[in-house]
Parts: C-alpha cells; sequence; structure tokens
C-alpha cells in the first residue's frame, strides 16, 4: 500500500485522502480493517475486472553493472 494512504486518528485508522468522498468520510470505524475486509470479500469476477481495470505493470528495473576501476 502507499504510503500515506492511511492516517492515525484517535484508536483507529481513516483514510488519508485530503477530501476523501462522502461515503468514506461517514464511515467512523477503522478504514484500514474496512478496506481488507473488502479485498478478501471480492469475488473472482471482481478481482479479474478490477485487474483488467488496472494499468500494466512497469518493467523490471535491470540491476545496476558494479563500477569497474582500471586494471
Amino acid at each position: 500500500m502507499p504510503t500515506g494512504l492511511f492516517k492515525k486518528d484517535g484508536d483507529h485508522w481513516v483514510i488519508g485522502l485530503p477530501q476523501p468522498p462522502k461515503e468514506i468520510s461517514d464511515y467512523h470505524g477503522d478504514h484500514a480493517q474496512l478496506l481488507v475486509r473488502y479485498m478478501f470479500l471480492m469475488s473472482p469476477d471482481e478481482q479479474q475486472r478490477l485487474l483488467a481495470a488496472s494499468p500494466a505493470p512497469a518493467p523490471a528495473a535491470k540491476p545496476a553493472q558494479a563500477a569497474q576501476g582500471p586494471r
């Protein structure tokens, strides 16, 4: 998860967006737990739709070659 997605508010975590949608800001429980519950309840069809709508992953970075000094 991205850093800063949630922030601590008292004894629970809330979404760290500057202006969260009303549906989110109206939920007064722990937002992190809500997100985890949602992810575990997603059906295989929902998972496929989410993957299809996601951007392609960035290509893996090639490891840098070790600097070689004069021989």
